[in-house]
């Protein structure tokens, strides 16, 4: 498929959650694969949560990625908007799933350091350039509001380099 037509493709679906999901995580994995990064896919399907994290109340990660140290780095992808890469907003309710994420995973491996990281892709960049939130940083998050829930918000600006290109 041509470059154009994959673009304008990606800028069709982007509006539509469940596409916008599947295409940020192809952006991701393309990403993840130019970087050399060890990393395992999650399997996403509707009846692939564990029972044991579906009691705790936890999300499952996109990806898991082993730096070679005594720690696991979870990437959940976010294709979002951003208001053109000034900010980033989750709901509370899942900020929540993915804290109860990171208590379940550090509760199985007490002696690997977790973090969870979230890899924004802003849909304003069509797939081209991502930008990394670590969960912690939501706690001095601000007040939001996605839609009429209530959520918080992460500057993104500020983190020049924490942004990287998704090469074409």
């Amino acid at each position: 498929m041509s470059k154009r037509i994959q673009e304008l493709r990606a800028r069709l679906r982007k509006e539509i959650s469940k596409y916008a999901g599947i295409d940020g995580e192809a952006f991701a994995e393309k990403w993840l694969v130019q970087s050399g990064w060890k990393y395992e896919r999650v399997e996403q399907g509707i009846f692939t949560l564990s029972p044991e994290l579906r009691k705790y109340g936890g999300k499952r990660p996109d990806f898991i990625v082993d730096p070679g140290d005594d720690s696991l780095v979870l990437i959940d992808v976010k294709y979002h908007s951003t208001g053109n890469g000034i900010y980033f907003r989750l709901a509370d309710d899942e900020i929540g799933k993915y804290r109860r994420l990171e208590a379940f995973v550090e509760q199985q491996f007490p002696e690997v350091e977790i973090d969870v990281i979230f890899m924004v892709i802003p849909k304003e960049h069509n797939g081209k350039r991502l930008v990394w939130v670590h969960l912690a940083e939501f706690d001095a998050g601000t007040p939001a509001q996605i839609k009429d829930l209530p959520a918080t918000e992460v500057s993104l600006l500020g983190r020049d380099d924490l942004w990287c290109d998704i090469d074409a």
